[in-house]
């Protein structure tokens, strides 16, 4: 199996970007200042492109398979339904879910909906894929209401940052001129929330009232340091699975010595709970300015994979939009590595680029 599956890999676009990362991934290994043991980095490489794996285990399905496009909307339909019944009960016995999921689910008195997730962030995530299902559809619509509701109780900005970009989108292509006269609502609708939502974006960066006690800028803020303490890091990194990655956590890094950080709350051993909370810097620190782009490219490689599925058909144009959503969620963690949503994504985006080709065919 595991032959055929390599094989099978030299077959895609991605293969030769994807063997090329972990060459570069091992090099960073060998060269790293800052050894982690074997299994911490290739723990970490793993997880640098743990995605990308399943968008090729999803096409290797595909590929073998004779799903047809009603069989995959329908499952991607029964996902959506359960998704939204399950926000729905979250609503609806609140106390209950917090028994049952053991999350605080009241911040500064506003309720924050978790769904089956334990983390907002993923929820308000799989509401914006629930959302975009619903407006890609021809008839429902209406519908993509109930989520965009829901999400407002997530309170998280990444998505309606995705979900105002998506609609903002479709309504410059959009021919109908009421389509066109709904651009000023989205405007002032912008203005109304700012505060309430979009300002709270920024200060989670520390980048309004010089807010620099945050995790996310001490991330970044260490990457420079690296950076100074050994020059070479910049191209390469200081290595996988040893910084700014929930593998650094596991394998607690001794980069975090290094930097000062373990006596920082959510950066010590007993409880690296924030180490994981930028994506951005994770990436330079880990494999630097080269690897980033070499893992960027293989994430170019599969949206272009997905581009070409948008004029096939309704699935073409949702995994499209779930993928921009993807691109927004990665301003602030590691979803690409942490997030269930993630893997769900790419493994029934790669399901469909590789039916799409096969009925192309047909």
């Amino acid at each position: 199996m595991l032959v055929l599956y390599r094989n099978y890999l030299k077959t895609i676009r991605i293969y030769r970007p994807l063997l090329l990362l972990l060459l570069f991934c091992l090099a960073s290994y060998l060269l790293s200042p800052q050894k982690s043991t074997f299994i911490g980095s290739l723990a970490g490489t793993l997880y640098l492109i743990k995605s990308p794996l399943f968008f090729t285990f999803g096409h290797y399905i595909g590929k073998k398979t004779n799903l047809s496009p009603k069989s995959l909307n329908n499952i991607i339909r029964y996902l959506v339904f359960i998704g939204l019944i399950f926000f729905t009960l979250n609503l609806v016995f609140l106390d209950s879910w917090v028994n049952i999921t053991g999350s605080e689910q009241v911040i500064d008195g506003k309720i924050r909906l978790l769904g089956p997730f334990t983390n907002t962030g993923r929820a308000s995530w799989f509401l914006g894929i629930i959302f975009v299902y619903f407006l890609t559809s021809k008839n429902n619509k209406f519908f993509s209401l109930f989520p965009l509701y829901y999400m407002f109780l997530t309170y998280i900005k990444k998505t309606f940052l995705g979900v105002f970009f998506i609609y903002f989108q479709k309504i410059l292509k959009s021919k109908s001129k009421t389509k066109i006269l709904l651009i000023p609502f989205v405007f002032i609708g912008i203005v109304i929330l700012w505060d309430s939502i979009f300002s709270r974006f920024f200060l989670e960066y520390g980048i309004s009232k010089w807010n620099l006690n945050n995790a996310r800028i001490a991330l970044f803020i260490g990457v420079f340091n690296l950076f100074s303490l050994y020059p070479h890091t910049i191209f390469i990194g200081i290595g996988p699975g040893l910084y700014g990655g929930i593998v650094s956590g596991v394998f607690y890094s001794p980069v975090y010595t290094l930097l000062g950080y373990e006596s920082f709350w959510g950066f010590n051993k007993e409880s690296p709970t924030f180490v994981a909370d930028n994506y951005i810097a994770h990436l330079l620190g880990e494999i630097g300015i080269l690897g980033t782009f070499l893992l960027l490219n293989v994430f170019y490689k599969i949206f272009k994979e997905v581009i070409r599925t948008r004029r096939k058909g309704r699935l073409g144009n949702f995994f499209y939009y779930a993928f921009i959503l993807f691109f927004f969620e990665t301003i602030g963690i590691g979803a690409p590595e942490i997030s269930q949503v993630a893997y769900i994504t790419f493994f029934l985006s790669g399901i469909y680029v590789a039916q799409t080709k096969k009925w192309l065919k047909t």
